[in-house]
């Protein structure tokens, strides 16, 4: 809406606010890649917090966040995926995304309408701190070859026939499917 470039993710991978948890990221605060889960001690920012929906125990529809780019962000694409505009996911309808982890992948819309529990865990000195928080509205994909590991947060999956947006990778099952936000619902709130 202002005409400038924004850097789309996650709030667990940009912000971090997450209902109880004790860190919670700040409008501002340094967007660095490659980011902290690659070893990585903020070198080279990459953007600046811009605004992030907070993740609550219940009652959410997504898991994401923005920033504005502070360096020129026109890489190209080693997927060769670029995204439209958003579009409504449909059942088995062929999508694809460039992840971290699992790279360029393909993979089918197995469900548009899900509920599931995530859980969000920080370290926190010698102890962990999990918040369990329920989403609904998700968007479930699958494939050949695990789709979603470890690493692959904020990846967006768009159509395989136009490069429509349609869902964020937010998550992923232990055998590799994605659990993702609808695109128009990140759009709508």
């Amino acid at each position: 809406s202002t005409g400038r470039a924004a850097l789309l993710s996650n709030n667990h991978v940009f912000a971090w606010n997450i209902d109880t948890m004790p860190y919670k990221g700040l409008y501002g605060e340094s967007i660095s890649q490659p980011g902290a889960a690659d070893n990585f001690y903020f070198k080279d920012e990459v953007a600046k917090l811009e605004k992030w929906i907070d993740i609550k125990q219940i009652g959410n529809k997504i898991d994401a966040a923005y920033a504005i780019p502070t360096v020129d962000i026109s890489e190209p694409n080693s997927c060769d995926l670029y995204t439209n505009k958003s579009e409504i996911p449909q059942l088995g309808m062929n999508v694809r995304k460039a992840g971290r982890t699992t790279g360029c992948v393909n993979g089918i819309v197995e469900s548009t309408d899900s509920l599931f529990f995530i859980d969000y865990k920080l370290n926190v000195g010698d102890s962990d701190v999990i918040l369990t928080a329920l989403f609904d509205d998700i968007v479930v994909i699958s494939g050949d070859v695990p789709v979603s590991q470890p690493g692959d947060s904020g990846s967006m999956w768009v159509t395989s026939n136009g490069d429509n947006a349609i869902s964020l990778n937010f998550a992923g099952t232990p055998d590799g499917t994605s659990i993702s936000c609808k695109a128009t619902n990140i759009e709508n709130l």
